[in-house]
């Protein structure tokens, strides 16, 4: 068993320990959490995303948040619009967009699944993409 902590005034990094540790983090995390790039293309998604949407990493590589495989639709039941999706409102205006309930079809299940998202862009210094 592993422990996390986080400590203060820790002035050096083990790079390659330390990427391993948030992957682990990022694997444990018990909500869904998914990375896309600047396009709106899936990077890497958690464990608990790929239990959520029904598909492996290596699945959503060649996807993006809109594809037409996902059948997403609004809370009111109507098609979701592409520049409705919080993921572009996100990438269009780099802000958070938090609170969103959207239906996506789940070709494992073969059912419409209901999520909760939240957006948050990651962004440089210069307030650029990561």
């Amino acid at each position: 068993m592993k422990i996390f902590r986080i400590l203060g005034n820790v002035n050096f990094i083990r790079v390659k320990e330390d990427l391993s540790v948030y992957k682990e983090l990022f694997d444990s995390i018990v909500l869904g959490a998914v990375f896309y790039d600047e396009q709106g293309n899936f990077i890497e998604a958690n464990k608990a995303a790929r239990q959520i949407l029904g598909c492996s990493n290596k699945e959503l590589i060649n996807t993006t948040f809109y594809s037409p495989e996902w059948k997403m639709i609004g809370e009111d039941g109507r098609e979701l619009r592409e520049i409705d999706h919080p993921v572009k409102i996100c990438l269009n205006t780099g802000r958070k967009v938090n609170d969103k309930v959207l239906g996506f079809y789940n070709k494992k299940l073969k059912e419409t699944r209901w999520i909760h998202v939240n957006c948050t862009p990651l962004l440089k210094k210069d307030n650029t993409g990561v």
